[in-house]
């Protein structure tokens, strides 16, 4: 029997639940809340279910529906099995549904909501009684049976590993949605009128003196940024004048006479950015001083997690008003666990490249940084990481595994292109076996069939035909998450679930009793750390953060 709900939005803390919807391969019924009992009783009898994206409607069921019962071990979930059977393919239940089953599954939907439409209807007001309110929900229960018979064989066969991780996964990050993470409204609302009036000012100086009156628009910004003596030197795919964050730190790198203008243009962007894109959003978001953020645990190609609603993945790390916004609970403290160069440590394991596990090797051995040790033997002179060439061989370093050519590794850096040439050099010359590697996978990505990376538990990433250049890229970024979300299952089995909030990139936030913080954060490093199964070791290094979620310094 599959299961689904229907709410009127997109948060089972926000909004009501409006149905509840059972099904199997022919039929579908569609239960309005006032019955959603009986359908509750059903399908807690019922000895196997399924779901697509699982983790949600638990959450709407614990909820909303009193009685029923979140049996874990015994729901599937075709979100994720959909992905491990295909990952470029859509995600969304009826969309895939289209893809996979019957390209009449959308249909409804247009129905629907032509008809929401025209009656000035919302998820909250459209009537329950409506027939193409409740036909569309009864079917989703159908599409949902029909996926799984579909994906079955492959998940519970060839990639079981990598389903049972997946689900495994959702169990822990639902928990974690429902813990969330306390925010201080008060800093939040003394932040905004402090950002705004710094943002006012910035714009008010800006289009006095330079002309520019807006600092979104690429066209204006880069006249003022010209008429004060800068040249345009990076421009957009489609030709416009470049104002990213890598354009401008080009500019202020290669421009130091004008470094106060271009910092202020980049600190009005921020400063627009931080009010509207996060704290107005955190305001508007929480509940009852909580934030229930979405952990979309593998709709990214490459299986990677990412957190929407507020979108925490996007948070800048070196803006401490963002994260800072986030308190641990009265008598608790933050324990913020990194993994330690995860993506180059893999690129060391899959090449093989002998200097570069070496280097690896060396560097956790005296207890220096990689990137400084590596900087220092590619340029034959001891590098301290105040030297700009230590960011200099970073953003070289990853240049090799993103597929990203010469000058956009320039570009990144902020740097002109001879400045980098021999850093961007320097590193296939040290560790030959990484160019070897990308070669290596591109040319099979091209040699027939679709190309795809394989992750670490065998399950296959695709990419799209003509970017075979993303295949290194994919194989680090799928298995670090396939790696990140074997930690979540450890430290659950370990008894630490309790204290697990977040994962961000290759980042663990935990929270816990500040007098466990301590041991709780020995035993977290000591659990995630693999020294065995890989040519290099994965390490992980925490900080224990007793008053705010900041930069781990």
């Amino acid at each position: 029997m599959a299961v689904d709900t229907e709410s009127a939005g997109l948060s089972p803390y926000h909004h009501p639940m409006r149905m509840v919807q059972l099904g199997d391969l022919r039929h579908g019924w569609a239960f309005p809340v006032q019955w959603a009992g009986a359908a509750v009783d059903i399908a807690n009898r019922a000895p196997w279910l399924a779901m697509h994206n699982r983790p949600y409607d638990q959450r709407v069921l614990k909820r909303h529906a009193p009685g029923w019962r979140q049996r874990w071990e015994l729901t599937e979930d075709t979100l994720p099995a959909g992905h491990i059977c295909d990952s470029l393919k859509l995600a969304g239940l009826k969309p895939r549904a289209a893809l996979e089953i019957d390209s009449r599954a959308l249909k409804g939907e247009q129905i629907l909501h032509d008809g929401m439409a025209a009656n000035h209807w919302t998820w909250d007001t459209v009537p329950d009684d409506w027939e193409p309110y409740w036909a569309y929900s009864a079917l989703d229960p159908v599409l949902t049976a029909h996926l799984w018979r579909k994906f079955a064989p492959q998940v519970t066969g060839p990639y079981r590993e990598a389903y049972d991780l997946e689900k495994a996964t959702t169990r822990i990050s639902a928990a974690m949605m429902d813990a969330g993470l306390a925010v201080d409204i008060p800093f939040i609302e003394s932040a905004m009128g402090r950002v705004s009036a710094y943002h006012d000012r910035a714009m008010a100086y800006l289009s006095a003196v330079h002309g520019i009156r807006t600092v979104n628009s690429g066209a204006q910004v880069m006249a003022g940024l010209n008429r004060a003596g800068i040249p345009t030197q990076v421009w957009t795919a489609t030709g416009e004048p470049a104002i990213s964050k890598d354009a401008l730190a080009f500019y202020k790198a290669n421009y130091t006479q004008h470094r106060d203008l271009i910092q202020c243009v980049q600190w009005a962007r921020k400063a627009g950015d931080i009010n509207g894109k996060y704290l107005a959003k955190f305001l508007a978001l929480h509940v009852d001083g909580v934030m229930h953020y979405s952990i979309n645990t593998c709709r990214a190609r490459t299986s990677r997690m990412s957190v929407t609603d507020p979108p925490m993945q996007t948070f800048d790390r070196d803006e401490p008003i963002i994260r800072g916004s986030y308190i641990p609970r009265p008598g608790h403290v933050f324990i913020s666990v990194d993994a330690d160069q995860m993506e180059m440590r893999e690129t060391a394991h899959f090449s093989g490249d002998a200097n570069l596990i070496q280097d690896f090797l060396d560097a956790d051995a005296s207890g220096q940084s990689f990137f400084v040790l590596a900087a220092s033997r590619i340029y034959g002179q001891d590098i301290a990481k105040s030297d700009p060439r230590y960011n200099w061989t970073k953003n070289a370093s990853y240049a090799q595994v993103y597929g990203s050519g010469l000058e956009n590794a320039a570009v990144t850096a902020g740097v002109p292109v001879e400045q980098m040439r021999p850093v961007y050099y320097g590193f296939q010359q040290r560790y030959p076996g990484v160019p070897a590697l990308m070669n290596r996978l591109i040319k099979q990505g091209k040699s027939g069939g679709r190309p795809y990376a394989t992750a670490i538990d065998g399950r296959k990433l695709y990419v799209r035909r003509g970017h075979e250049y993303a295949i290194l890229n994919t194989m680090c970024q799928g298995s670090g998450a396939v790696i990140l979300k074997r930690g979540l299952v450890d430290l659950d089995a370990a008894g630490l679930g309790q204290y697990l909030r977040l994962t961000l990139h290759d980042e663990y936030l935990m929270e816990c009793p500040k007098e466990d913080a301590e041991e709780v954060l020995r035993k977290t490093e000591q659990i995630l750390t693999n020294r065995t199964d890989y040519r290099v070791p994965i390490t992980w290094s925490g900080k224990i953060l007793p008053t705010r979620w900041v930069k781990a310094l």
